[in-house]
Formats: structure tokens, sequence, C-alpha cells
């Protein structure tokens, strides 16, 4: 089965926060959204959001711009708040990723976008941070298939 290249920088990005020392005790996701089961104090999720054709070469290449979305869960643990969990988880992630904008060179470049925070009220506070990054990266004109 064919992979496109979209889902190569989904992947990459996934593998940097995965790659030793691994980012949230390893508990890095490849999907839409993460639900932390009970006794977990953090987790990320990383998914694909939209991908934009930028330019087309005369070389038979397309440029893309494919925007990646990084989640943070957070509950409190024995020594820290759910709040300073999912800080230092964010500026982690944000740390890693722009130290390696090419994503061990699968991309071009990779630029910072938005963070969003937010938190859900329950039975344990979550608290939840995604952050947005915009990869730039490359494919053949006639296939996204890497």
């Amino acid at each position: 089965m064919a992979t496109t290249v979209h889902l190569g920088i989904r992947d990459a990005l996934a593998g940097l926060l995965q790659a030793s020392p691994a980012l949230a005790g390893g508990r890095v996701h490849e999907n839409r959204e993460l639900v932390l089961a009970p006794g977990v104090e953090s987790g990320i999720w990383v998914s694909r959001r939209q991908t934009l054709p930028t330019r087309r070469t005369v070389a038979g290449t397309m440029d893309w711009e494919t925007e990646v979305e990084v989640g943070i869960r957070a509950r409190k643990s024995a020594s820290a708040t759910a709040e300073a969990i999912a800080d230092d988880l964010c500026a982690s992630v944000y740390g890693r990723v722009m130290a390696n904008t090419g994503l061990s060179g699968a991309a071009m470049d990779t630029l910072p976008g938005p963070i969003v925070w937010d938190q859900e009220e329950g039975a344990e506070l979550v608290v939840t941070c995604t952050l947005t990054f915009t990869v730039q990266h490359r494919s053949t004109d006639a296939s996204i298939t890497a």
C-alpha cells in the first residue's frame, strides 16, 4: 500500500517526539485526539489538519504546506499541577520541533503556528494544549505517494 508524503510528514513529526528521551513517557499517538486512561498523567497526539500545494516547479515537483497539530493532555500528578505538566510538555514539543525543522530530512522547513490552551473541569482537571506547525515539503507533481 502506498503512503502519501503527507502521512510521512505526520509520522516524521511523531517520531521526533518519540525519540529518546521520549516525551510524555513515550505516550505519543498518531491519531486525531487522545483520551487519557485513568492514572495516566499526560499524553501527546499528532495529526494532520490540511495540506495546500504552494508551487509547481519546472523540475516536476510540487511544493506543499501541511498543517500538523500536536496536542497535549495532562492531569495533575503527585508532584505537579495539570497546568505545569502541560506547560512543560508544550515547551518540550516546541523546542524539539524547532531544533529539527527539517524533521530529520522529511521536510524542507517547519514553521510554528498558534498554540491554543483549554481545560476540562470534571472529577479532575485536564489541561489541553494544542500546537500547530506548518511543514513545508515536496513531492513529484505526478504523485503524492512517497
